[in-house]
C-alpha cells in the first residue's frame, strides 16, 4: 500500500571558467572549459507507514524519509488527539528518539511503529 517517490536535479557545469554575459539577451558564456554533468539527489522520499495502538487499532501516515520523530509524533496528534509529550514510538523493538529522522532508523513504505503512552509521576510508591 505505500508508495516512494524520489527526485534529482540535474545540473551541468563548467569549472574554473568566470560567468560573463555579453548581451541581457543572450545566454551566459562559460569559454571553452570542458561541461561536467552532475546529479543532486534529493533525498525526500514519501512513504506510507502505519502506526500501531495498544488497542490494536491502526492508524495511516504519509510522511517523508526524512520527517523528524518529533514531526511524525506531531502527525499522530493530527489524526489521534494524544500530544507528542505523552507519546512513545517503537520500531524495531526500541523507542525512538525524536531528533532522529525516519531515514536514521531504515524506515520504509509499510513499516509498522507501535505507539505506547509516557507514564506520569517518578515518585516511589509509599513516597511522601
Amino acid at each position: 500500500m505505500g508508495f516512494s517517490r524520489s527526485r534529482s536535479i540535474g545540473i551541468r557545469y563548467r569549472l574554473d571558467t568566470p560567468l560573463t554575459i555579453t548581451n541581457a539577451s543572450e545566454p551566459p558564456s562559460l569559454g571553452t572549459s570542458p561541461i561536467i554533468d552532475s546529479e543532486i539527489s534529493c533525498a525526500t522520499t514519501k512513504m506510507l507507514i502505519k502506526v500501531r495502538t495498544l488497542t490494536g487499532k491502526e492508524i495511516e501516515l504519509d510522511i517523508e524519509n526524512e520527517y523528524k520523530v518529533s514531526q511524525i509524533k506531531e502527525k499522530v496528534e493530527e489524526k489521534e488527539g494524544i500530544p507528542p509529550v505523552q507519546q512513545r514510538l517503537i520500531f524495531g523493538g526500541k523507542q525512538m528518539v525524536d531528533d532522529k529522522s525516519a531515514s536514521e532508523y531504515g524506515l520504509e513504505a509499510g513499516a509498522t511503529l507501535h505507539l505506547v503512552l509516557a507514564l506520569r509521576g517518578g515518585a516511589a510508591m509509599g513516597a511522601k
